[in-house]
């Protein structure tokens, strides 16, 4: 064999370079920008959605302040028995919530199945009953179901 001519091998350099850049540019590169053009134009939509967030929570936020204060008003005006059922139906409803079942609270901890209610509902609830433990949790359904315990 015989040994390649310095013109050749300028020439086989040259054309591995131009490979690489190539290589680079399609690999690196040009994703790169194609996902920084996306990013630019999903910027003024993802900018409003955002905005609408904070003004739904802005809103919840105020709703929340406003009804506790109310629930917590009405909550220590009325004596109400934790150790019924109706007792645990009108203290739920002194917050805004319909029980769909509450069981009799006579032998503690009681149980509580709520069919539609906020996460918010729920919590003001737990924190203007005498309640020492509780545990709710969302079920598939979207029912909130939980047990309580008064407090002694």
């Amino acid at each position: 064999m015989q040994a390649r001519a310095p013109r050749e091998r300028q020439w086989l350099a040259a054309a591995a370079g131009v490979l690489l850049l190539a290589a680079v540019y399609a690999g690196i590169y040009d994703p790169a920008a194609q996902g920084i053009a996306k990013l630019k134009q999903s910027l003024p939509k993802t900018q409003m959605v955002a905005a609408q967030a904070e003004q739904l929570a802005d809103q919840i936020t105020v709703q929340a302040a406003s009804q506790t204060t109310v629930q917590t008003q009405s909550a220590s005006t009325a004596a109400i028995n934790y150790t019924s059922a109706a007792g645990i139906n009108a203290s739920l409803q002194a917050v805004g919530i319909a029980p769909a079942q509450a069981t009799t609270a006579a032998a503690a901890p009681f149980t509580v199945t709520v069919q539609s209610a906020a996460g918010d509902q729920i919590w003001a609830w737990l924190r203007t009953a005498p309640i020492s433990t509780a545990s709710f949790k969302r079920s598939v359904s979207g029912a909130w179901q939980g047990t309580a315990t008064p407090a002694p």
